[in-house]
C-alpha cells in the first residue's frame, strides 16, 4: 500500500509502476479525466515512478484500465482547488493510454 499524509491512496509495486483503484465519484466530468494531488504527484516522480494506472470501475462488473506517465500528468494536468482541500493536478483522459474495458481488478 502506498500512503500519502496518512491516507491510503494506491498501491506503488516494485517496479515502480503506481496502482489507484477510482470510482465514478472520483471522474472529474468538468474535465473530462481524473485527479491527482500535485504534492503525492511530485512525490510519485522524485521516487522513480516508471508509470501511473488508474483502474476505473465504470459499472458493475466492469473496469477500465488508464496508463500513464508521471510527468505527462505532472505537465499536461490541470491544476484545480476544490474549497479547502489540497491542490490537485486533473488530467483528460485523452493524454492516458489505454481505455481497455474489464481490466483486471487486482494486478
Amino acid at each position: 500500500m502506498f500512503r500519502h499524509k496518512g491516507k491510503q491512496t494506491g498501491i506503488l509495486r516494485d517496479d515502480n509502476v503506481y496502482i489507484s483503484y477510482r470510482y465514478p465519484k472520483h471522474y472529474f466530468r468538468k474535465y473530462n479525466g481524473f485527479g491527482i494531488t500535485l504534492s503525492l504527484l511530485k512525490k510519485l516522480i522524485e521516487t522513480g515512478c516508471k508509470k501511473i494506472v488508474i483502474i476505473y470501475r465504470y459499472d458493475i462488473g466492469v473496469w477500465i484500465k488508464y496508463t500513464v506517465m508521471p510527468k505527462t500528468w505532472f505537465d499536461k494536468g490541470i491544476t484545480y482547488q476544490y474549497e479547502d482541500k489540497e491542490l490537485q493536478s486533473i488530467l483528460n483522459i485523452k493524454y492516458f493510454n489505454g481505455g481497455k474495458q474489464n481490466a483486471q481488478r487486482n494486478l
